[in-house]
């Protein structure tokens, strides 16, 4: 992916488009080994496949339900497990 993409950003002619492929952790909850299944058909995503025993190990704090503040102090709220969050409170409340 890092060959194919150094080619794309200096128009030097990929074999193909680079591309970055994921799926929302609440479709791994939901449909999990039938999705894995679908995955496994698809070379870029073949090492995406998480462990599907381990959902603690796949699901970013941010799409836990409930309130999460991140490193830059934005508060996330999240009200399915699995789903992104959206941002409801920012460090700095106005530009003022």
């Amino acid at each position: 992916m890092e060959e194919l993409l150094l080619k794309a950003i200096t128009y030097a002619y990929p074999e193909r488009i680079p591309v970055e492929l994921s799926v929302l952790p609440a479709a791994w909850l939901r449909y999990g080994e039938e999705l894995a299944r679908v995955v496994r058909g698809f070379p870029d995503f073949r090492d995406k496949i998480p462990d599907l025993q381990h959902p603690e190990t796949f699901i970013p704090p941010s799409y836990h339900v409930g309130s999460f503040q991140d490193e830059w102090g934005c508060v996330w709220e999240n009200v399915e497990e699995g789903m992104e969050s959206i941002v409801t409170g920012h460090p700095v409340p106005n530009r003022e």
